[in-house]
This record gives structure tokens, sequence and C-alpha cells, in this order.
């Protein structure tokens, strides 16, 4: 079994760089998706959130074809450079600069290739290698110099089919967990649902009985509003965190003279207006004290011994499809929410003895579905790991 360089096995071709100007609208005749590291992850090729260049725009040899490669050649982190994926289906597409193919020659199984750059091994080395101060760059050389082994084509159809083999069982196992997530989830959203459509007392609007606040973003150009920044600046993506108590997010004091922005009320509730993906609509518990962008608002009532947060954040949080649907949630339209539709958002205001045994309840329910995230997050880091050392084995030759 021998080990030769991937350049001799294989040809690299770097993505072209487009501007802006050369960008075409999806609906254009001539419209081609244009591959970005964006579109390369670890579980495949994301086909949404793309750019379309003007077919002419791209060379013959440009053009994704089926057995290439796609590799992330450049990324702000280290960790994503060196990312690949196996095109296995025709697609119809070009890729960018931050971006490589890898096609195979005759001597090597497209397959076969895919998996020995997806190595632990090489992916560290990659990732060593393309460290830079703002953009990690993987060179060509990098690449192509990289050995791997690469036995005759009769063992590498043997190791594929092994290797393939494994990925469908973890594939396998990675459905099952997920829908086991789904189901917790689905049971506390059932809950939450029969709980305050069980709720008595009358309905009002949040402008109504509640403080809203936004923040703002300082300059970007000028560094004093951020470089050594202790203040906590909350952007719509930290709301996942469900229960806010720190973020990456720091800016200056005069930073936040700057945006006019000001601290938002502790254990207020936040909600995103904005936001890729399923951002939008999503609310989060304010356990610090932070200010934040306007991407963000802060609910925080009026009189919390007429209306408690907890109780505002639990009943937001269970009308997420019905808040995302205002603002056209159809896949096409992506207008963001704003202060005028969550001022006028209704909300139930039951006695507060009943506002509190909803809290507890829903309280209990999220940590029983918590426990059953953060197992089923340990099975699947397990199943990564066994993954990551069948392919590790197989770069070796001990498989």
């Amino acid at each position: 079994m021998s080990t030769r360089c991937i350049g001799e096995v294989a040809e690299l071709l770097r993505g072209v760089t487009y501007g802006k100007n050369d960008t075409t609208d999806s609906t254009a005749p001539d419209a081609l998706p244009l591959l970005r590291a964006t579109n390369i992850t670890e579980t495949g090729l994301v086909l949404t959130d793309l750019v379309f260049i003007p077919a002419r725009l791209a060379k013959p040899e440009q053009r994704v074809q089926k057995g290439d490669i796609v590799i992330t050649m450049s990324s702000g982190s280290a960790s994503v450079v060196g990312r690949s994926v196996l095109v296995d289906e025709p697609i119809d597409a070009t890729f960018g600069a931050f971006c490589g193919v890898l096609r195979a020659s005759d001597q090597v199984l497209d397959r076969y290739l895919s998996y020995m750059i997806r190595a632990p091994q090489v992916r560290q080395c990659w990732s060593d290698v393309a460290r830079g101060t703002n953009i990690n760059n993987l060179k060509r050389e990098d690449v192509l110099q990289t050995a791997i082994l690469v036995p005759p084509l009769v063992e590498q159809q043997r190791i594929v089919a092994k290797l393939d083999a494994i990925d469908a069982n973890l594939w396998k196992l990675s459905e099952r967990l997920d829908a086991e997530l789904l189901q917790s989830t689905q049971l506390l959203v059932s809950v939450a649902d029969e709980l305050f459509a069980g709720a008595s007392g009358t309905s009002t609007a949040l402008g109504e009985v509640c403080h809203l606040a936004t923040g703002g973003t300082p300059s970007t150009h000028n560094r004093s509003f951020y470089e050594s920044g202790e203040i906590k600046w909350l952007r719509s993506g930290d709301v996942h965190m469900r229960e806010i108590r720190d973020c990456e997010g720091r800016i200056t004091a005069a930073g936040m003279v700057s945006a006019n922005t000001k601290f938002l009320p502790l254990n207020s509730v936040l909600i995103a207006l904005a936001g890729q993906g399923k951002t939008r609509g999503t609310v989060a518990m304010l356990r610090t004290q932070a200010t934040c962008n306007q991407s963000v608002v802060s609910i925080m009532p009026q009189d919390v011994k007429f209306l408690i947060p907890e109780f505002v954040y639990w009943y937001l949080r269970s009308k997420y499809d019905e808040i995302r649907r205002l603002t056209g949630d159809d896949g096409k339209d992506r207008r963001g929410l704003n202060m005028r539709i969550i001022r006028g958002l209704e909300v139930p205001v039951p006695p507060m003895t009943e506002q509190e045994r909803i809290v507890a309840r829903l309280d209990e329910m999220q940590s029983v579905c918590a426990k059953v995230s953060a197992n089923i997050e340990r099975r699947k880091a397990k199943a990564g790991e066994l993954h990551q050392s069948v392919l590790a084995a197989a770069s070796r030759g001990a498989l």
C-alpha cells in the first residue's frame, strides 16, 4: 500500500472572486448558483442562502461536476478550513474564491479521496497550516502536498464500501436521536398550548402593560468603541441561549454612548427582530446586565406584581410560529419584526397565582427536556467520535 501526495492523484481548482456587480437575480434565465464557504458544512452541501452569477462568467472547468470534492479554502475560523463535501449528485453551479475543488484522477476513487481528506489527521494538519490573523487560508500546495495512502482500486472499493456502511448506520442513529429530541420539544409545546388555552383573565397588548426597549450598533470603523470593551452587547443570535448570563459581544462606554444604547432591564424578556434561519421571533430571559443592538427588543412588565416576565417569556415562546407568520414566514418573505408588531402582540393576564403555577409547570417540563437533550447530545458526540476513529484507522490502512 503506497503513500502518495494528493497532487499526484488529483487536481485542485481554486474558486474565482466575483464582485457585487457580477451577481444576478435567481430568476434570471442564465442564473448560476455560486457555492461559497457557508454552503459547505460537516454534514453536506447546503444549497440555501445562495448567490447567483450570470452563467457566462464561469469558465467550463469552473462548473461543478459529479464526483468533485468541494473544499473550504479560506475562513475566519481555522476549524472550518478544510471542510469538504463530495458532490455525488449532478448540480449546475460554480464556486467562489473561498472554495476549491478536488478532481480525482483514474488512480483514485472520488469517494475514497473524499474519505481520506476528512480523516482527523488531515483536518488537523490543514487547520494548523491555515492559521492567519483575520482570514485563515489553506494554500494550494498545502492540499496538493498532503500525503495519503493510495492502495489499488480494488482495495479502495473495499474500504469505501465499509465506510459507506458505517456512515449509513450512523446516519440512521442521528435521525433516531433527532426524532427523540423533536418528540421532547413537541411535548413541551403541547403542554404550553394546553396551559395557555386554559388561562383565565383577559388579553391585552404588550405595549399596554410592558416597557419596550432596543439598542444600537456603534460604528465598526471606530476601534475604540470595541477594543478592550467590558460592556456586554447582545446580538440577535444570542437569544438561542434562552437564559442569557453572558455573551461574546463587548463594547466600550464610549461605544455605548455613540450608539445611544442603554442597559436593558434585568430579568426582561428579549425577542429577536431579525436573523437567519430560526432566529427571528426567538425569545430569551436576560439574567445579566447588558446592552443590545437594534435587532433585539427587551420586554419588561410595567408592574411585576401584575404580570411576571417569565410568564411573558413562556407565552411568546409558545407563540413562536404565529409570531413568525406575522412577517410572512413562507420561505420567500424574510421581513423582520418591528416595535409596532411587538407592541401589538396580545398576551393573557390571569391572576398572579395562576401565572406562577403555569411558569412553574413549564420550568419543570423544560428541566426534563434539557436532560433529554443533554443525553441525546452525549450520544451524538460518541457517534461522532466513533466516526472520526474509523476515518483515522482507514487513513492508516488499518480498516
